[in-house]
C-alpha cells in the first residue's frame, strides 16, 4: 500500500509508468556521485524557492526527492532494479507519511539536509554558470534527440531553463550542430514549429514587462512631483475706450446742480428778491427786467428740461 501511494505521488508528477532513472534525468548504472548530481539539478528546477506559488512544480520537487531517496538507498535500488516496483521499507514508509503530511517543506528542508540551504542568491550564481557552458550544450543535444525537437519538453529536462533558453539554444547549440552533421535534421521541422510557438511566449512576456516598467516609472513621477500651488487669477484688465468718458462724480454734480436751479425757480415767490438776484448774477440773467415767462411757459419749459435731463 506504502509503496503504490509512493509511485502515485511520482506518477501523478511525471505520468503514469514513470521510471526513477528517467525522474531523475540519470543513467541505470549512475554512480552514488552521479545520482547525487542528478537530483541536485533535477530539485533545483523545481525548487519551491524557485517557483513560488507554482503547484506543479512543488509537485515535482516531491516526486524528484522521492525518487532520488529510493535509488540512494542501496537495498531498495536493487530491487527496484529486478522488479520494477518501489519496495516497502517500514523506515521509508515513516519518513514519507511525515513529508506527505507537511508537503514540499519537509522535501525543501531534506534537500538542504544534502547540499545546504538554497537561496535566490545561490540559484542565480548556479545558473550564471550553467547557462551558455559546455555541459548546457551536451544537455540540450542529448534531450533534443530524446524528444525529437519538442523544445517545450526539453524545456522540463534542461536545468533553470525559460522559453528564452529554449529559443537561445536553436541558435547557439542546435542550428550548427546540425551544420556540422553533429545532429540529424530528422527533428528540425518540429523543433522550429515549437520555436515559434515559445517566440510568441516570450513576446508576451517582454510586452507586459515593458508594460509593468511602465506603470511603475509612472507611479514614482507622481510620488516624486509635489502638487504645483494653485495661482490665483488676477482679473484681467477692462479695456479702456479711446472716447472719453465722464466721471460719475461730475455727471451727478451736473445732476445735482440743474435740480438745485429747476428748484430754486420754481419758488423764486416764495424767496424774494435777493435770492432772484443771486441767481441771476450766478447764471448772467438780469433779475431787473420783466420776467419773460408766464407761468405756462414757465411750466412748459420746465417739462422740456425735465424730459433731457431723463434722457441722459
Amino acid at each position: 500500500e506504502q509503496s503504490q501511494r509512493t509511485m502515485h505521488l511520482i506518477e501523478e508528477a511525471f505520468g503514469e509508468g514513470c521510471n526513477l532513472y528517467e525522474v531523475l534525468n540519470c543513467k541505470k548504472d549512475a554512480d552514488k556521485a552521479s545520482l547525487r548530481k542528478a537530483y541536485y539539478r533535477r530539485a533545483l528546477k523545481f525548487h519551491p524557492d524557485k517557483n513560488p506559488g507554482d503547484n506543479d512544480a512543488a509537485k515535482n520537487f516531491q516526486a524528484v526527492s522521492l525518487a532520488y531517496q529510493i535509488l540512494n538507498d542501496a537495498d531498495l535500488r536493487q530491487e527496484y532494479d529486478e522488479s520494477g516496483v518501489i519496495p516497502h521499507n517500514d523506515a521509508l514508509a515513516a519518513d514519507d507519511d511525515e513529508k506527505e503530511a507537511s508537503g514540499a517543506d519537509s522535501w525543501r528542508q531534506y534537500f538542504a539536509d544534502i547540499f545546504g540551504k538554497v537561496t535566490t542568491a545561490k540559484i542565480e550564481a548556479f545558473a550564471a554558470k550553467y547557462k551558455c557552458s559546455d555541459e548546457e550544450r551536451r544537455d540540450v543535444l542529448k534531450y533534443f534527440n530524446q524528444y525529437r525537437g519538442n523544445l517545450g519538453k526539453m524545456m522540463e529536462c534542461v536545468m533553470l531553463s525559460e522559453a528564452r533558453d529554449a529559443l537561445r539554444w536553436v541558435e547557439d547549440y542546435l542550428r550548427p550542430a546540425m551544420e556540422k552533421g553533429e545532429l540529424e535534421t530528422t527533428h528540425k521541422e518540429k523543433m522550429e514549429k515549437s520555436a515559434k510557438k515559445l517566440q510568441k511566449q516570450v513576446e508576451k512576456e517582454v510586452q507586459a514587462e515593458k508594460e509593468a516598467a511602465s506603470g511603475e516609472e509612472t507611479e514614482t513621477e507622481e510620488e516624486d512631483e509635489a502638487p504645483a500651488p494653485k495661482s490665483k487669477k488676477r482679473p484681467a484688465p477692462k479695456k479702456q475706450s479711446s472716447w472719453p468718458k465722464k466721471s460719475r462724480s461730475s455727471k451727478k454734480k451736473q445732476n445735482n446742480s440743474m435740480d438745485d436751479l429747476i428748484a430754486q425757480i420754481q419758488n423764486k415767490n416764495k424767496r424774494g428778491p435777493n435770492v432772484l438776484a443771486q441767481l441771476g448774477s450766478r447764471y448772467g440773467v438780469d433779475m431787473g427786467a420783466a420776467d419773460p415767462l408766464s407761468n405756462a411757459d414757465f411750466e412748459a419749459t420746465q417739462a422740456k428740461i425735465e424730459a433731457k435731463r431723463r434722457k441722459k
